[in-house]
């Protein structure tokens, strides 16, 4: 359960950080309810409307 190969590949410039790189698993992981704790608030935005 870690970022893919492909997607760094594809965003070298958010996955490059390894700090950031951590960010985004822990908020992905915790959006699917697969990691337990609050490492980071993760608010979801409301005010998107699909088209």
């Amino acid at each position: 359960m870690t970022v893919s190969r492909r997607l760094r590949k594809t965003y070298p410039g958010v996955f490059s950080d390894e700090d950031l790189t951590k960010r985004v698993e822990s908020a992905v992981f915790k959006a699917f309810e697969l990691l337990p704790g609050d490492d980071y608030e993760v608010v979801p935005r409301l005010d998107v409307v699909a088209q």
